[in-house]
């Protein structure tokens, strides 16, 4: 549950919350969306930490998987920045390519430090995703066919 909510909290601020601006200036703005991350991210690992771990070892809990999303986040944006660099707005597939390559780091990173600091398993995350894509539910590929 703790992965899904990091991921949706991410998603939230990549795609909902982010102005225009902060897209088009996210070079001059990487601090901002930095911390515009962090600001949808601490309060997930803050119920999280209230709720699920009783507020056990806030350290481990809280303060190093947000420090490593955060960072692995800043890392990843301000790469495909320099990436980006010598691409024009007519290079679709290559913008499109980094854009896919982007969130698929950033999601990675998410689960990444889930397994890391939270203790969850990459077996666990598979066997529920495997779970959502082929029970019967909205979700599922036999549903979406």
């Amino acid at each position: 549950m703790i992965v899904l909510s990091l991921i949706l909290a991410h998603l939230t601020a990549d795609f909902l919350l982010q102005t225009d601006a902060l897209v088009r200036e996210k070079r001059k703005y990487l601090r901002k969306h930095l911390l515009h991350h962090t600001l949808l991210l601490l309060p997930v690992l803050l119920c999280f930490w209230l709720t699920e771990f009783e507020m056990a070892n806030p350290v481990k809990n809280v303060v190093l998987p947000l420090v490593f999303i955060i960072a692995t986040h800043g890392v990843i944006d301000f790469l495909k920045l320099k990436l980006l660099d010598g691409t024009t707005d007519k290079q679709n597939m290559k913008n499109l390519f980094y854009f896919l390559g982007d969130q698929f780091l950033h999601l990675a990173m998410i689960v990444l430090g889930c397994s890391f600091f939270l203790n969850v398993s990459f077996s666990a995350i598979a066997e529920k995703g495997i779970t959502l894509i082929t029970e019967k539910s909205s979700l599922s590929v036999p549903n979406a066919l």
